[in-house]
């Protein structure tokens, strides 16, 4: 059976189309993909993602831990700030990208992709285990929601608190709404300026309260057709799609996210080792210079030589024209590069990117 955020009755009473996503029913759109793609873009937009996991990891052990198993250096995320970054394999294969914040001195939330919250317990769990530390699955007892676009600021402030204005990028503070505690984070994955809220509750309707609350006033709902859109504009990756276990950061052209200055984490020696050496693909940005519509699965190539595969792939709305990112031989991957995406048995030029198709706002 499907899992369901506490909002799932909400969405259903707003006639959300809900379908699947990393085991959850989750609400896909309510008036259009490209209606609420265009609200973020331009104004603001709600969603619930409270599919991602969030882990407490606390103790006196806690940033030992986090040292060791992340490729984030730790000791220099402050209180109520957050890093994003890594966590790897042995082989320097990505486990998963995640958000850590440091809520007090030996106090950590650690965000997860959907996919891979019991992964990731279990992975913190097993380097845990000789440690004083304690690592706790608080998903089902917080919410999360995305408040996003250019706009953003006057809906929150009027909402919540106005010092929320001040808050600098990848900065937090906690404040409190209908009896709830809720850890305000300047941060988001669409690109726009925004927040992410993670709302501990006692009761489900203190969520709703908040969600009816910020909709009333205003703010669409929007679901994860428009964040997909939304995040693959910027070039942001989803896990399990753009990256996985089979490649490090370097094969996803994000090393540059990863602290080789650390002493060390796990997986750092393989890393290093592909930074000197080099591989044999990389992660690229495709942008579309013929008709067509580029899709996950479909191929790469070059003067009729099978070169690589699409990972993420869809028309941009801002853009009018298709974007994709793929993994392409190394060789290959250069900026404004031409090669062809083979659509439907036509082969279309594209251009390599390296930069997001559309550039971020904060």
């Amino acid at each position: 059976m499907l899992k369901r955020t506490v909002l799932y009755p909400i969405h259903l009473e707003l006639e959300a189309t809900m379908g699947e996503f990393a085991g959850w029913n989750m609400p896909l759109w309510y008036k259009g993909i490209h209606v609420e793609h265009k609200s973020v873009r331009e104004n603001v937009g709600i969603s619930d993602i409270s599919h991602m996991g969030r882990l407490r990891v606390k103790g006196k052990d806690a940033e030992k831990l986090l040292q060791r198993t992340t490729a984030v250096n730790i000791m220099e995320i402050r209180n109520l700030e957050m890093k994003i970054g890594f966590i790897c394999n042995e082989n320097g294969g990505i486990i998963d990208d995640v958000s850590i914040y440091r809520l007090d001195k030996d106090d950590f939330l650690v965000i997860t992709n959907a996919i891979s919250t019991e992964k990731d317990y279990n992975w913190l769990k097993k380097h845990g285990k000789n440690l004083e530390v304690r690592i706790k699955d608080i998903s089902d007892a917080t919410a999360m929601l995305a408040i996003q676009g250019p706009k953003t600021v006057a809906y929150i402030e009027d909402q919540f608190d106005e010092t929320l204005r001040g808050l600098k990028w990848f900065s937090t503070k906690f404040i409190e709404k209908n009896e709830a505690k809720i850890l305000a984070s300047r941060s988001g994955y669409t690109g726009e300026d925004g927040y992410e809220l993670y709302i501990w509750f006692q009761s489900r309707e203190e969520v709703f309260k908040i969600w009816n609350a910020l909709v009333n006033m205003g703010i669409p709902p929007c679901g994860l057709g428009a964040r997909d859109l939304l995040r693959l504009e910027c070039g942001f990756l989803l896990y399990g799609i753009d990256e996985n276990e089979n490649v490090t950061p370097v094969e996803t052209n994000r090393v540059g996210i990863v602290d080789m200055n650390k002493e060390s984490f796990i997986g750092k020696c393989v890393i290093e080792e592909k930074i000197k050496t080099g591989v044999d693909k990389l992660l690229v940005g495709l942008l579309m210079e013929e008709p067509g519509v580029p899709r996950h699965g479909y191929h790469v190539w070059k003067n009729n030589k099978l070169i690589g595969r699409i990972t993420s792939g869809n028309l941009s709305p801002t853009l009018n024209r298709g974007i994709a990112l793929a993994y392409i031989k190394t060789s290959f991957a250069r900026e404004d590069i031409t090669l062809h995406v083979d659509i439907r048995g036509k082969k279309r030029k594209a251009r390599v990117k390296f930069k997001p198709f559309v550039k971020r706002k904060k």
